[in-house]
């Protein structure tokens, strides 16, 4: 039995870790904000359970349903940008790689708050969020899921010296 995993496995695996990592990053910032503010903390959760749930999901209080899919989706959507984010770097240097995370937290916001969440109508999201905290939420993600990711980036060899 191999015990080390192919390239392709780590480039998987490191996806995920990396998408677990700037998803649990940016929930733990979530209600961090929440707290400090006073505010109830469910809706951080139930969040990303607004197109299926609508208002509920934005309600003070514990709702099971939403949290559940809302946790589900966010981890989910997490996931699918870490692993894009890992089929593209995959062979970076370490120093390369976190500062390409970094910058792909700013790809991650574009996609999100320019395109996807207009596209699926949760304008209120868009509008309600401070451009400088929504920029601030995906920078962390991109640098959380470039240090999730990173232990199974793949080891960089430098290319050898030209002899003559």
């Amino acid at each position: 039995m191999n015990r080390h995993p192919s390239g392709g496995d780590r480039c998987v695996i490191g996806g995920v870790a990396g998408g677990v990592a700037g998803g649990l990053a940016v929930l733990v910032l979530g209600v961090a904000q929440a707290a400090i503010n006073g505010l109830d903390a469910w809706p951080a959760l139930k969040a990303a359970s607004l197109p299926l749930f609508g208002a509920r999901a934005l309600a003070p209080g514990f709702e099971g349903a939403p949290v559940l899919v809302g946790l589900t989706g966010h981890f989910a959507i997490a996931t699918i940008w870490a692993g894009a984010f890992a089929a593209l770097a995959y062979g970076l240097p370490r120093a390369a790689t976190i500062v390409a995370a970094f910058a792909w937290g700013l790809v991650v916001w574009f996609g999100m708050h320019v395109v996807v969440l207009r596209l699926i109508g949760c304008y209120e999201v868009v509008s309600v969020t401070p451009i400088g905290l929504a920029l601030f939420q995906h920078l962390l993600f991109g640098l959380a899921m470039g240090i999730g990711f990173l232990p199974f980036q793949r080891p960089y060899a430098m290319p050898a010296a030209a002899t003559t």
